[in-house]
Protein backbone atom coordinates (compact mmCIF):
# COMPACT_ATOMS: atom_id res chain seq x y z
CA UNK A 1 0.00 0.00 0.00
CA UNK A 2 3.26 2.27 0.65
CA UNK A 3 4.81 1.52 -2.38
CA UNK A 4 3.47 4.25 -4.40
CA UNK A 5 2.42 8.05 -3.33
CA UNK A 6 -1.02 7.51 -4.31
CA UNK A 7 -1.16 4.66 -2.07
CA UNK A 8 0.54 6.70 1.00
CA UNK A 9 -2.12 9.56 -0.52
CA UNK A 10 -5.24 7.26 0.60
CA UNK A 11 -3.80 5.71 3.51
CA UNK A 12 -2.99 9.84 5.07
CA UNK A 13 -6.79 10.68 3.69
CA UNK A 14 -8.50 7.99 5.54
CA UNK A 15 -6.35 8.56 8.48
CA UNK A 16 -6.80 11.93 8.72
CA UNK A 17 -10.47 11.51 8.27
CA UNK A 18 -10.30 9.24 11.20
CA UNK A 19 -8.51 11.74 13.36
CA UNK A 20 -10.63 14.44 12.79
CA UNK A 21 -13.98 12.29 13.05
CA UNK A 22 -13.02 11.43 16.72
CA UNK A 23 -12.22 14.80 18.09
CA UNK A 24 -15.32 16.00 16.41
CA UNK A 25 -17.31 13.25 18.22
CA UNK A 26 -15.46 13.93 21.57
CA UNK A 27 -16.32 18.10 20.95
CA UNK A 28 -19.57 17.60 20.26
CA UNK A 29 -20.16 15.30 23.64
CA UNK A 30 -20.66 16.23 26.90
CA UNK A 31 -16.59 15.74 27.39
CA UNK A 32 -16.79 18.69 24.73
CA UNK A 33 -18.66 21.30 26.61
CA UNK A 34 -16.67 20.15 29.50
CA UNK A 35 -13.45 20.57 27.81
CA UNK A 36 -14.93 23.94 26.92
CA UNK A 37 -16.14 24.89 30.08
CA UNK A 38 -12.46 24.16 31.61
CA UNK A 39 -10.77 26.17 28.97
CA UNK A 40 -13.24 29.22 29.75
CA UNK A 41 -12.76 28.99 33.01
CA UNK A 42 -11.42 26.46 34.94
CA UNK A 43 -12.44 27.17 38.71
CA UNK A 44 -15.45 27.91 37.70
CA UNK A 45 -15.93 24.48 36.03
CA UNK A 46 -14.12 22.77 39.01
CA UNK A 47 -16.98 24.47 40.86
CA UNK A 48 -19.78 23.16 38.74
CA UNK A 49 -18.42 19.63 39.36
CA UNK A 50 -16.40 19.00 36.57
CA UNK A 51 -13.24 17.13 37.29
CA UNK A 52 -10.73 19.68 35.71
CA UNK A 53 -7.93 17.34 36.43
CA UNK A 54 -9.00 14.18 34.93
CA UNK A 55 -10.36 16.18 31.59
CA UNK A 56 -6.97 18.04 31.23
CA UNK A 57 -5.36 14.45 31.39
CA UNK A 58 -7.46 12.64 29.64
CA UNK A 59 -7.31 15.21 26.83
CA UNK A 60 -3.73 15.60 27.06
CA UNK A 61 -3.53 11.57 26.37
CA UNK A 62 -6.01 11.97 22.78
CA UNK A 63 -3.89 14.89 22.07
CA UNK A 64 -0.52 12.64 22.44
CA UNK A 65 -2.06 10.04 20.50
CA UNK A 66 -3.15 12.30 17.52
CA UNK A 67 0.41 13.52 17.59
CA UNK A 68 1.69 9.81 17.24
CA UNK A 69 -0.24 8.67 14.51
CA UNK A 70 1.29 11.72 12.65
CA UNK A 71 4.35 10.51 13.67
CA UNK A 72 3.60 7.21 12.54
CA UNK A 73 2.50 8.41 8.94
CA UNK A 74 5.89 10.43 9.08
CA UNK A 75 8.21 7.49 9.37
CA UNK A 76 5.75 5.88 6.94
CA UNK A 77 6.74 8.61 4.55
CA UNK A 78 10.37 9.13 5.24
CA UNK A 79 11.32 5.52 5.96
CA UNK A 80 13.41 7.28 8.76
CA UNK A 81 12.91 9.15 11.75
CA UNK A 82 15.72 11.48 13.67
CA UNK A 83 15.10 13.66 16.36
CA UNK A 84 16.17 15.94 15.02
CA UNK A 85 13.27 16.31 12.47
CA UNK A 86 11.25 17.14 15.45
CA UNK A 87 12.66 20.59 16.04
CA UNK A 88 11.53 23.55 17.38
CA UNK A 89 10.18 25.22 14.16
CA UNK A 90 8.58 21.44 13.57
CA UNK A 91 6.96 22.60 16.99
CA UNK A 92 6.14 26.28 16.17
CA UNK A 93 4.76 25.42 12.67
CA UNK A 94 1.83 22.88 14.00
CA UNK A 95 1.26 26.21 16.58
CA UNK A 96 0.94 28.50 13.83
CA UNK A 97 -1.04 26.13 11.63
CA UNK A 98 -3.87 26.43 15.09
CA UNK A 99 -3.43 30.43 15.06
CA UNK A 100 -3.75 31.08 11.50
CA UNK A 101 -6.56 28.72 10.66
CA UNK A 102 -8.66 29.25 13.93
CA UNK A 103 -8.55 27.88 17.28
CA UNK A 104 -11.39 27.54 18.66
CA UNK A 105 -12.79 25.44 15.07
CA UNK A 106 -12.23 22.08 14.16
CA UNK A 107 -11.30 23.21 10.84
CA UNK A 108 -9.07 25.60 11.82
CA UNK A 109 -5.97 23.55 11.77
CA UNK A 110 -6.83 21.75 8.43
CA UNK A 111 -6.95 25.34 7.22
CA UNK A 112 -3.96 26.51 8.71
CA UNK A 113 -1.65 23.72 7.32
CA UNK A 114 -3.09 24.21 3.81
CA UNK A 115 -2.64 27.62 4.18
CA UNK A 116 0.88 26.95 5.54
CA UNK A 117 2.36 24.32 2.99
CA UNK A 118 0.64 26.67 0.35
CA UNK A 119 2.00 29.95 1.02
CA UNK A 120 5.73 28.98 0.09
CA UNK A 121 4.58 27.65 -2.83
CA UNK A 122 2.85 30.71 -3.77
CA UNK A 123 5.65 32.68 -2.89
CA UNK A 124 8.40 30.73 -4.93
CA UNK A 125 9.68 33.30 -6.71
CA UNK A 126 9.98 35.77 -3.82
CA UNK A 127 12.43 33.33 -1.58
CA UNK A 128 14.30 35.90 0.11
CA UNK A 129 11.20 37.61 1.11
CA UNK A 130 9.26 34.71 2.34
CA UNK A 131 9.98 34.96 5.70
CA UNK A 132 9.11 38.12 5.71
CA UNK A 133 5.93 37.97 4.30
CA UNK A 134 4.74 34.84 6.67
CA UNK A 135 5.34 36.78 9.23
CA UNK A 136 3.25 39.86 8.39
CA UNK A 137 0.32 37.84 7.64
CA UNK A 138 0.97 35.79 10.96
CA UNK A 139 1.05 39.06 13.12
CA UNK A 140 -1.82 40.72 11.46
CA UNK A 141 -4.01 37.70 11.55
CA UNK A 142 -3.18 37.13 15.75
CA UNK A 143 -3.82 40.99 15.57
CA UNK A 144 -7.02 41.61 13.36
CA UNK A 145 -8.01 38.34 13.25
CA UNK A 146 -8.98 36.40 16.48
CA UNK A 147 -10.84 33.65 14.87
CA UNK A 148 -8.06 32.65 12.36
CA UNK A 149 -8.98 32.29 8.60
CA UNK A 150 -12.08 30.22 10.06
CA UNK A 151 -13.48 33.16 11.82
CA UNK A 152 -12.74 35.66 9.41
CA UNK A 153 -15.18 33.27 6.91
CA UNK A 154 -17.69 33.81 9.54
CA UNK A 155 -17.78 37.02 10.03
CA UNK A 156 -17.83 38.03 5.99
CA UNK A 157 -20.60 35.49 5.66
CA UNK A 158 -22.78 37.32 8.75
CA UNK A 159 -21.69 40.53 6.97
CA UNK A 160 -23.56 39.27 3.44
CA UNK A 161 -26.47 38.06 5.39
CA UNK A 162 -27.13 41.33 7.11
CA UNK A 163 -26.21 43.16 3.61
CA UNK A 164 -28.86 40.77 2.20
CA UNK A 165 -31.55 40.65 5.07
CA UNK A 166 -31.13 44.29 4.74
CA UNK A 167 -31.86 45.02 0.91
CA UNK A 168 -34.83 45.92 -0.26
CA UNK A 169 -37.35 43.20 -2.04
Amino acid sequence: MFKSPVGFYYCSLIATIICVGIVWRILCSEIGRAIDSVREADRLAECSGIPVIKFKIAIFVVACTLVGVQGVMQVQLVHFIDPTAFNMEASLNMVVMNVLGGMYFLAGPIVGSTFLVGLPELLRGYVELQRVIFGIILIVVMAALPGGIIGLIGAIKSLLQKFVSRSPS
